[in-house]
């Protein structure tokens, strides 16, 4: 059961961490000794200092997100690299714009955070990029809160938006990295053709001295 891969620090469900499957066999363990786990596992859930009436009290943390989506996170929607950067940089987008978005097919998903009367249901969730943009790299994932009205960028530090904003823009994939190491074996390769051949030209040369002599 997921259940046991998911862990509490104390009585008080204040924040919830996330667990290998390894580890959760390891602490239901039975050993002579009495053990003491201080801290494991990656931050997933913490409690919301304010929330909707409709929304769940628990919010979904930077840390664990893209490892809840790898478990399946019901609540995940992916969208492109041209939608990320302009959540990114205007911090939220009214659902005018966000329906706009999925009607261009720069937004998927979008049903996945929807009642069944197709009303948005409040609350936080997870906003990641298209797999074909991401290339064969681990997929940019960030937290996103949807209010009554609008999406809004839940990555409350402004240097990790900055990164985030950073890795759409300027970091190339891994098929653009694999390209150019290939292009710069086949320069380096042709340069090393174009030497030996400079070279034979050069022993003409002397054998033809040679002969006058």
């Amino acid at each position: 059961s997921a259940a046991l891969n998911f862990v509490k620090r104390s009585d008080t469900v204040q924040r919830i961490f996330l667990i290998s499957d390894g580890l959760a066999k390891l602490l239901q363990c039975e050993v002579k000794m009495p053990t003491r786990m201080v801290l494991c596992g990656v931050l997933a859930l913490e409690k919301a200092t304010s929330s909707h009436v409709d929304a769940c009290e628990l919010r979904l943390s930077q840390q664990g997100v893209g490892a809840l989506c790898q478990m399946g996170l019901k609540r995940h929607v992916t969208a492109s690299r041209e939608f990320l950067l302009r959540l990114m940089r205007e911090k939220e987008l009214s659902y005018e714009e966000v329906n706009t978005a999925v009607a261009a097919g720069q937004v998927k998903g979008w049903s996945n955070i929807k009642w069944k009367n197709d009303q948005v249901r409040p609350g936080s969730l997870a906003l990641s990029l298209f797999p074909e943009e991401a290339g064969n790299g681990a997929s940019l994932v960030v937290v996103a809160e949807a209010t009554d009205g609008t999406l809004e960028l839940a990555v409350n530090s402004a240097v990790d938006t900055a990164t985030f904003i950073e890795e759409l823009t300027c970091q190339p994939t891994v098929d653009q990295i694999l390209a150019a190491a290939a292009n710069a074996t086949a320069e380096d390769n042709g340069e090393d053709v174009n030497m030996a051949g400079d070279d034979a030209e050069d022993d003409g040369g002397e054998a033809d001295v040679s002969e006058n002599a």
